[in-house]
């Protein structure tokens, strides 16, 4: 499925059903927010440029052909443009060149101001849960407030990150909706419950 799929008109109708399946079930509350991309990644864009100058100035040093003197600042400059323009328009390979742990600590950070951004944390008894996915990193997040156990939901948001990196948002919103027994064992729904976040995917 395309990136674009994950924001049409069904894909959001869907997502707003899974969580309601999910809430039928449980005490807890989810809300489901998707990001297409949580930075910019402008510093992975620079690299490439100056590695592009780099090697463009390497070139017309040890080329056995000769060049101007007086072109090669203009060479080299549109070499570090043209690295540069590569880095920012073409995603998968700014993605590629960016190190994990930046693609990671980009997603935390949005996720975690998405958590308080959408009220999650205000639900009268902190049972709130942010369902979180960027697709630019490939990434989910899981964010639970305090009166849920984190440790059941490790092995569900891993299986939500490869879902996203498949770009298979049927499998994503499948494992959304599996949430539903695992909350279920700990947090059953009662009949006082009531719906205190938003459905509608964010």
């Amino acid at each position: 499925m395309p990136e674009r799929d994950f924001f049409d008109p069904s894909a959001k109708a869907r997502a707003a059903e899974a969580t309601r399946t999910v809430e039928a079930a449980t005490s807890a509350e989810i809300v489901i927010a998707v990001r297409r991309a949580c930075g910019r990644y402008s510093a992975t864009s620079l690299a490439l440029g100056a590695a592009s100058g780099l090697a463009a100035l390497a070139a017309l040093i040890y080329s056995p052909q000769t060049f101007a003197a007086e072109t090669m600042p203009v060479d080299v400059a549109l070499a570090v443009a043209f690295g540069y323009g590569l880095g920012a328009a073409v995603g998968p390979l700014r993605r590629m060149l960016t190190r994990a742990s930046v693609l990671s600590r980009s997603v935390d950070a949005a996720a975690k101001s998405a958590f308080y951004d959408l009220g999650i944390s205000r639900t009268q008894r902190r049972q709130g849960i942010l369902v979180f996915a960027s697709l630019f990193e490939g990434r989910a997040r899981l964010l639970p407030d305090v009166a849920v156990n984190a440790a059941t939901l490790a092995q569900i948001e891993a299986r939500l990150s490869a879902r996203l990196k498949a770009r298979d948002f049927s499998g994503f919103i499948a494992e959304v909706e599996g949430m539903a027994p695992v909350l279920a064992a700990t947090m059953p729904r009662g009949e006082s419950d009531e719906n205190e976040l938003p459905d509608e995917m964010q």
